[in-house]
């Protein structure tokens, strides 16, 4: 049996002439020649998948008249019809060629060929007889009605497989059958019919989009039997709100969450909240594991599915470590079968004979997020990492193309998955879907988007959590959950703070955090739009809101300090990746408007910056201002090596005006050039309010950073001295041949991630035209895993020696060395993007690389704006011999002119069309400072941008 749609290159199924000359045998091929030789057998050539004329056309004079193969050396294979037969195996006749299909013999397979009942006999048969009598009259009286709703009636139906739902029901039945078995005294009728309605409910059920869909679900199956909840209180929930205890009653959900969650906070620096609804995924997560079903979590953009799918990954390997290891994929627009092919190459050795599994005899658990991203630039048929997915879980192997194209079988691996359910209208993927041929290999789970009142827990616990790693003990909200002391959380949430939000105004801060934050996802959505397709909203977004607000310069006043800096703190988050101009205006009026709103006004309790000055702060800076704060900072970079289980320091300044950090800025600039060679940087206000917001972002957590500015060296100038600021040595990264990129990778891999020391590198526009490129920063943005990036020997070592390491940081935990070593590799690797407005990852390849613009912030520089442009043009033209051969009543004309010609070339290249500029259009330059601490009454929200 073959799999044509898993194979990259069809010289792997059909063979090639090497470059040398020798002719290299393909799968078919080798194949072909076995069953030529063995007369005395039948040999069926089975061809499982799509019929595509990339590969169809070789076999069109195999299966004609003639009954021969014709290879690229010319040599002539003939059929031999007593013992060869050829199988084609398909969902669909589209696009096949007539020669084919004239010369084969078509048999079609109805759905309703083979229903349910067939399947659920032969497994009732497999059971005990208490079991099988008791459940008969059940599934009779209960799945045509559920099937007929499920995948006819119902907004999600059509793309799943009967066969499918049916196989995971049946699993999750066993599966509790047999625990049941074990531990119950006395066998209960009622019990196990309850245990088949909750198997129905989460395999059937579980796949519904919509509470709509599931009100109804719910109504109907109620009608079906007696064994469901119906009090009172019961009513006005629906049958997915409860699950069967160790009693055999029904119970709810909720019930399972603590009276007081405590927000966890994982050696990543990442929070998790309990609530219902992530208590119901792990529950059922680990059900499907016992039932060695594979799992696909479906759900709206921003649910949680795969913080959920890791977190409860991480705690099985904490828990399992001798037996289980987790890796992952994030699959992007282009991720093919041949990176599929290279990560079971490296993952899976050799155990016996023709089978292979993980190293050690370890189960494999591979988390692969992002699952529907290839539909992008290929229909559902047509996609080779989805075949090559489907030839893995459907036979349960995959052909060693390095020896002899044999078959190996694969042992112990589970796959979740991870799919954004709502991205076939936004991606433009045309509304396809994972083919259900796939599908059916898979517990489908939708997960529900978050309601408002589990946001604002989520987000009310997040802040507390970020807040009690900073050493603050806060009071929470009305309603806000418990308090926390720092002992309740682990110090690896984000960089140390100097302060904290009063404890009053947390519930203003939520209430307009999460307001801010449904407003912006619902204007500033991800479309094709452009300028628009880079926009990714997320409550990663809020998280990076709250770890700014745990830093509250103490010279700040209370009041004026928290209204201040939450409003900076969520401009700095939602509006530094924005470029269009209309959106940004918008955006900065909504802060604005529900900053007055939900906060209360500054009055005169702002305290004065240093210096005496009463006007309000410019921007919080990072940057030291003093010589001997300098120097101190110099001092403990190269003499320290900061312990994971401690968090970096991070002091923000208030800074009025952008003079007081000119003398500072031209210190680094200077120590720069006198260590590394000649850097050319201006040091206007444009680029030093770039230069904080840059260096910024490097020293918070996970701080890698997208900058886009236009052509010239002033992106990779500003991006090597905030590194150089921040402490983070630069490594070069040739990234002009794949194998030199590997090799840098891995130095820097092994820089951050075992020695534990700050590395840095920054990536180019040119670099970043390679789709090759692309996925694998997308790996390490998003997960800070790159599968295929050392062996496994190669990580074996690393992970050994990094042992000391863990037992100094964590002497009295059990921690996963992989786990902290992709930790280490967030602290201390930072990688600088530098692309152009015009760079496709912004554009048409936004939608391919979700994860890495979701892992980084972004930071778009207006180059458009006449401040900016007529400050560089003034700079270079110093800098340059023609200063002195021009007079000075002239500069300014010449200014106008170079001006002009610039703005024209923004026109022509569409620089203008990506910030939402009409040609000939200029923005105005917006106010150097906000203006949320001049007292004035609260307005209205400004409508949302339009197109």
């Amino acid at each position: 049996r073959a799999y044509p749609g898993g194979f990259q290159d069809m010289a792997a199924l059909f063979g090639r002439v090497s470059p040398g000359g020798d002719w290299e045998e393909g799968v078919f091929t080798s194949t072909f020649r076995k069953a030529s030789k063995a007369t005395q057998t039948v040999t069926w050539m089975c061809f499982d998948g799509p019929l595509k004329p990339l590969w169809t056309h070789y076999l069109t004079e195999l299966a004609g008249r003639s009954k021969t193969l014709t290879l690229s050396t010319g040599e002539h294979m003939q059929l031999n019809e007593a013992s060869m037969k050829l199988l084609f195996e398909t969902s669909s006749l589209e696009g096949v060629s007539p020669a084919l299909l004239a010369s084969s013999g078509i048999v079609y397979f109805d759905s309703a060929v083979l229903s349910w009942r067939p399947v659920v006999k032969a497994w009732l048969a497999s059971r005990k007889n208490k079991e099988s009598n008791c459940l008969q009259k059940s599934f009779d009286t209960i799945m045509d009605t559920v099937v007929e709703f499920v995948l006819h009636k119902s907004s999600s139906g059509p793309a799943h497989s009967e066969v499918g739902l049916l196989e995971t029901c049946l699993a999750y039945l066993s599966t509790l059958l047999n625990v049941y078995g074990e531990t119950a005294e006395v066998f209960s009728k009622v019990h196990v019919e309850r245990l088949l309605l909750f198997s129905v409910i989460w395999s059937y059920g579980g796949v519904l989009r919509g509470e709509r869909d599931r009100r109804k679900f719910s109504h109907l199956l109620k009608g079906l039997t007696n064994s469901l909840p119906d009090d009172d209180e019961a009513s006005k929930c629906s049958v997915f709100d409860f699950y069967v205890d160790e009693s055999g009653e029904w119970d709810t959900w909720q019930s399972r969450l603590p009276e007081q969650p405590t927000p966890q906070v994982d050696i990543l620096g990442r929070v998790f909240v309990d609530t219902a609804d992530t208590i119901r995924v792990e529950v059922l997560l680990e059900l499907a594991l016992s039932a060695k079903r594979h799992v696909l979590l479906t759900g709206p953009h921003g649910c949680g599915k795969t913080t959920v799918c890791r977190h409860f990954l991480h705690d099985r390997v904490l828990n399992f470590a001798k037996t289980e290891t987790v890796k992952q994929l994030v699959f992007s627009g282009h991720t093919s079968a041949t990176a599929l092919h290279d990560f079971m190459q490296v993952n899976f050795h050799h155990r016996q004979g023709y089978t292979y599994g993980p190293k050690h005899g370890k189960s494999l658990r591979l988390f692969i997020d992002d699952l529907h991203l290839p539909l992008r630039n290929s229909a559902a048929d047509d996609c080779t990492s989805y075949e090559y997915l489907r030839q893995l879980l459907d036979g349960r192997g995959l052909y060693n193309l390095q020896k002899h194209n044999e078959w190996s079988t694969i042992e112990d691996l589970a796959v979740f998955g991870a799919l954004t359910s709502s991205a076939a209208s936004a991606s433009g993927s045309k509304g396809a879907t994972v083919p259900s041929r796939l599908q059916r290999h898979f517990a489908v789970l939708q997960v529900p988007e978050l309601e408002k009142p589990d946001l604002r827990a989520i987000t009310s616990r997040l802040l507390q959590a970020l807040l009690a790693v900073g050493g603050n003990k806060i009071d929470p909200p009305p309603g806000g959950g418990p308090k926390i002391n720092k002992t309740d959380a682990p110090p690896s949430g984000g960089p140390k703070g100097t302060g904290a939000p009063p404890s009053g105004g947390l519930n203003g801060i939520l209430s307009g955090s999460l307001e801010v934050y449904s407003r912006v996802r619902q204007a500033l959505g991800t479309s094709d739009l452009p300028g628009r397709q880079h926009y990714f909203f997320s409550l990663a977004t809020l998280e990076s809101v709250f770890q700014g607000l745990c830093h509250l310069p103490p010279s700040l006043g209370p009041a004026g300090g928290e209204l201040f800096c939450w409003s900076h703190e969520m401009r700095r988050a939602f509006a530094d990746g924005v470029c269009r101009v209309r959106d940004r205006e918008w955006l900065e009026g909504c802060v604005d408007a529900l900053g007055r709103k939900h906060l209360p006004p500054p009055g005169d309790s702002v305290a004065p910056p240093p210096g005496g000055s009463a006007a309000p702060p410019l921007t919080l800076s990072g940057i030291p201002l003093q010589l001997e704060d300098q120097k101190g900072e110099k001092q403990r970079k190269t003499t320290e090596v900061c312990p994971l289980s401690s968090l970096p320091e991070v002091k923000l300044r208030p800074l009025s005006q952008w003079s007081d950090l000119h003398l500072s800025v031209a210190n680094y600039l200077l120590r720069y050039r006198e260590e590394n060679g000649a850097l050319q940087l201006e040091l206007s206000d444009s680029n030093l309010r770039y230069l904080v917001k840059l260096q910024r972002a490097l020293k918070f957590p996970r701080g890698n950073c997208l900058l886009v500015g236009p052509h010239g060296q002033t992106k990779e100038a500003l991006s090597s001295l905030a590194l150089y600021i921040a402490g983070y040595p630069l490594h070069p990264l040739d990234t002009s041949q794949p194998a030199t990129f590997s090799n840098g990778l891995k130095a820097l891999f092994r820089q951050a991630g075992l020695e534990g020391k700050p590395i840095a590198a920054i990536i180019d526009d040119k670099a970043l035209a390679s789709v090759e490129v692309l996925e694998t920063i997308t790996g390490v943005f998003a997960c800070g895993e790159l599968p295929t990036l050392f062996s496994n020997d190669e990580m074996d070592g690393l992970l050994q020696a990094l042992a000391p390491s863990i037992k100094r940081d964590f002497p009295s935990e059990e921690t996963d060395p992989m786990q902290y070593f992709t930790a280490r590799i967030y602290r201390n690797l930072r990688l600088v993007l530098c692309a152009t407005p015009t760079c496709p990852l912004l554009s048409t390849l936004a939608h391919d690389f979700k994860g890495l613009l979701q892992g980084c912030h972004i930071i778009w520089m207006q180059d458009h704006r006449k401040d900016f442009l007529l400050s560089t043009t003034e700079y270079f033209f110093t800098e340059s011999p023609l200063a002195v051969q021009i007079e000075e009543r002239l500069r300014p004309s010449l200014y106008d002119c170079l001006l002009s010609i610039h703005r024209l070339l923004l026109q022509e290249t569409g620089q203008l069309v990506q910030v939402g500029l009409q040609p000939g259009h200029l923005e105005h330059p917006p106010p150097l400072h906000p203006s949320t601490l001049t007292p004035a009454p609260a307005p209205a929200p400004a409508p949302a941008p339009a197109p």
